[in-house]
Order: structure tokens, then C-alpha cells, then sequence
């Protein structure tokens, strides 16, 4: 599409975006050197996405990698170390090797996705349920403080469980928030949806910022971070426009509030398979590599 005879932002921001991700960074961090106290090598982001490949000598033959494939550990943890979440870093290259990155990032999506939707077409539903224009504005702080006293208590579940543990669940408050939108029509049923909205925000905002580093370690967090964030503002730019044609189209708010609750306990599903294959894989591990 041209503006004024100018070429569309997309067409320079998508090759600069992928030329960004193709590139392989060196970590600067102190956790790049973690596995030398004693922590499980750090993933980079071409382990994350792309398949990996047998390095090759002159001649071309390919060689064993010099470091331990993807889910072993170049030795046993020994000390503090010991019966922690192993942890691996990964850097960002074109394409996604790891199926459970797909999982979680798909998982993780709904939050960014729901929330827009329902703030940017608000005057539709107000305009629809016959609220006084003032009404969202005044449910607000409710979010605001559900969201600071639930991400607390994130805080102190993720130090007690861990984030995996967690994660089956993080969506939960979001798919009843959801269903409270459709079904409530009174004016009250704002201050429930925000309340709930808010406990959504404090979980996921809390526990996506352990996420990542819990499954994929700290050397290569920012690239790995970089991709995910993304993928969130993505989906909260496609959102208000999928769901405006629905509207268009004849399908009200209520009813796609219904499919996203719908959406929300479907990615339950695919967060705890997520967590257990994360899981499994860390279990596997944790056995040193012979």
C-alpha cells in the first residue's frame, strides 16, 4: 500500500525485522558464564529457531558440536545448583526448532490479544449495553489495584512454586473475566470484569517475566525476549481489527467475548503440555552427559 506515493512502513520495518532476528548475537551478560560455576550451558537463539546442524571440519565432514546439544547439560550441577530449574539461553535466528516455544507463545498471546480488544472497542460495548460513557473510567483504579495486589502475590508464588507450575492456570482469571463481559449486563458487571482483568494482568505480566528465563536461561534473555514482545504487540495490533470485522459482519461482542473465553481454556490445555514437556526435557537433563 503507498501513502503520497511513499512506500508502506511494513515494507521497511518486516526486512528490518528479519534481518535483526538472522543476526546472532555474542551475550555480554555475567550469566553467559554461568555454566562455568556450576549451571547448565545457556541455549542460543538459533537452538530456539532454527533446526541445529553438525559442525563441519575443512573437508567438510561434519564433526560432534563442541558443546552439548540442546537439553543436556555439559555437566551435572553440583552445590546450590543442585535441584534448581536448569536453565539454558537461547538466541534468535530465522524459524523456530523448538515446538515448545510455539506452545508457550502461542499460550501467551491471549492476554495482549483480549485486553486491547476490549479497551480499544469499549464505546461499542457501552453504545451496546446502554452504559453511561463514564462508566469504564470509573472501573479503572479497580484493574489498577487488582493488578498491583495480584502481582504480588504472583511474585511470592513464582518464588515458592515456579513459574512452570504456575502456568497452567495463568489464564483462568482472563477466560472468567471473559465470560463476566458477555453475561453481565448490568453497570456492575464493568467493576467485575475489571477486577478480574486486573488479577489476569498482575498473573501474566508477573509471570511472563519469569517465564522465559525458567525455560531458556539468561545469556541470550534479550533476543529471546525481543521475539516474544513482538509477537505480543502483534497480536495486539490484529486484534481490534479481527474482531471490528466480526463486528461488521454481524457477530456481536458478547459472542466473541464467548470464543475467548473458549480460546483461554484451550491454551490451558496446550500451557500445562507446554510446562510438562519442559519439564520432562530438563528431567532428561539433568542426567550428565557421558
Amino acid at each position: 500500500m503507498l501513502y503520497s506515493g511513499q512506500p508502506s512502513p511494513l515494507t521497511v520495518a518486516l526486512p528490518v525485522t528479519v534481518a535483526l532476528m538472522r543476526t546472532e548475537r555474542v551475550p555480554q551478560s555475567r550469566e553467559a558464564h554461568a555454566g562455568r560455576s556450576g549451571i547448565v550451558r545457556n541455549w542460543t537463539r538459533a537452538e530456539v529457531l532454527i533446526p541445529s546442524a553438525p559442525d563441519a571440519d575443512a573437508s567438510g565432514a561434519p564433526q560432534s558440536p563442541a558443546r552439548p546439544p540442546p537439553g543436556r547439560l555439559a555437566f551435572a550441577p553440583t552445590g546450590a545448583a543442585r535441584g534448581r530449574t536448569l536453565q539454558r539461553s537461547i538466541s534468535s535466528t530465522v524459524g523456530i526448532s523448538d515446538p515448545v516455544f510455539y506452545l508457550l507463545l502461542v499460550g501467551t498471546l491471549a492476554p495482549a490479544f483480549i485486553g486491547t480488544v476490549i479497551f480499544f472497542h469499549q464505546g461499542y460495548l457501552v453504545a451496546l449495553r446502554g452504559y453511561d460513557p463514564l462508566a469504564f473510567a470509573a472501573a479503572f483504579p479497580v484493574m489498577s489495584v487488582a493488578t498491583i495486589v495480584f502481582g504480588l502475590v504472583c511474585g511470592h508464588m513464582i518464588d515458592r512454586f515456579g513459574s512452570l507450575r504456575l502456568l497452567p492456570f495463568v489464564l483462568l482469571p482472563l477466560a472468567v473475566a471473559s465470560v463476566a463481559a458477555a453475561a453481565i449486563t448490568p453497570v456492575w458487571g464493568i467493576y467485575v470484569f475489571m477486577l478480574l482483568l486486573g488479577i489476569s494482568n498482575g498473573f501474566t505480566f508477573t509471570l511472563l517475566g519469569a517465564l522465559w528465563p525458567e525455560v531458556y536461561g539468561l545469556a541470550n534473555l534479550g533476543g529471546i525476549r525481543a521475539i516474544t514482545v513482538s509477537a505480543m504487540v502483534f497480536a495486539t495490533a490484529a486484534g481490534p481489527g479481527i474482531t471490528g470485522v466480526l463486528i461488521d459482519i454481524g457477530i456481536g461482542r458478547p459472542t466473541q467475548l464467548l470464543w475467548m473465553a473458549a480460546w483461554c481454556l484451550v491454551m490451558c490445555l496446550v500451557l500445562a503440555h507446554a510446562a510438562r514437556r519442559v519439564r520432562e526435557r530438563e528431567a532428561q537433563a539433568a542426567v550428565p552427559a557421558q
